[in-house]
């Protein structure tokens, strides 16, 4: 394989730097604009954009508006007015911008959509939101009463995971084929929504549904103490704000958190795939 391609990586976290250095270690020239922790990142934003083949923007992509997540504000025209004709942009939960950049002329592609990754991803804020749960529970998660709400990539593999730790689990879910797998996995199941049997006997709630799922009168069924875990993006599972005797842990962005390195070569892996590179 004959490494040609030119890559520049725009704004981001942690992330962003790990998968610079992964294609820069792999033999593919790489170019960065406000990406943090790397020295090298290039000055001009003009300058590094132009000389790339491929733009790679984090994920999420935008931070507000048509605005780069960085450290600085990056306007998303600089980028898509600075790319060379030809050059092709990947980037993660590209949504908020998808009028813009088709108006561009550009060729792009969300990354955030690829089925792989969002199972790998998932993988990864399933063993991050355990940890946080070991962390904040005021007891082991041996023998805790624990809700999973929904139970789709991430809300399957958490309860697995907690179920294997020992703890009681409860899944919420919708689906009939749901329900049939929550059984077959010999766990407990409710209802998204309705939670039958109400929330007062739970240690630990875990969301995954991005939408209002808790009421405030469920909520303030729960015990002092119960540990209410946000995993979905916004707005999130709650649809009033949450009684003072929830405590509420914002578990949002968990692989970039609790694991940016293996959270990068799932990116990178995707990015040489998608561009056509094979993975690495």
């Amino acid at each position: 394989m004959r490494l040609r391609s030119v890559y520049t990586l725009v704004g981001g976290d942690t992330r962003q730097a790990h998968v610079a250095q992964m294609l820069a270690a792999a033999g593919f020239t790489v170019h960065t604009a406000g990406v943090p922790g790397l020295c090298g990142t290039d000055a001009c934003l003009h300058d590094a954009v132009r000389a790339a083949d491929t733009v790679v923007l984090p994920m999420p992509a935008f931070a507000g508006g048509a605005h780069i997540r960085a450290q600085e504000t990056i306007p998303l025209d600089a980028v898509l007015g600075s790319m060379r004709p030809g050059a092709k942009l990947l980037g993660g939960k590209l949504e908020p911008a998808k009028p813009a950049l088709e108006a561009s002329g550009v060729r792009w592609l969300d990354y955030a959509e690829d089925e792989a990754l969002q199972i790998e991803n998932a993988a990864l804020t399933a063993e991050a939101a355990a940890q946080l749960a070991m962390q904040h529970l005021p007891g082991a998660v041996l023998g805790c009463r624990a809700l999973v709400i929904g139970y789709g990539r991430i809300g399957r593999r958490l309860c697995r995971i907690l179920a294997a730790l020992g703890a009681d689990v409860t899944a919420a879910a919708r689906k009939p084929a749901d329900f049939a797998d929550i059984r077959a996995s010999r766990l407990h199941a409710e209802l998204t929504g309705a939670y039958r049997s109400g929330l007062g006997g739970y240690d630990l709630i875990a969301n995954t549904v991005p939408a209002p799922v808790l009421t405030g009168a469920q909520l303030a069924a729960c015990r002092p103490g119960c540990v209410y875990l946000e995993l979905a993006s916004m707005p999130g599972g709650l649809a009033s704000p949450a009684p003072e005797q929830l405590r509420v842990i914002d578990g949002r962005g968990l692989p970039g958190r609790y694991a940016p390195e293996a959270a990068a070569r799932i990116i990178y892996q995707t990015l040489l795939r998608l561009d056509g590179k094979g993975e690495t």
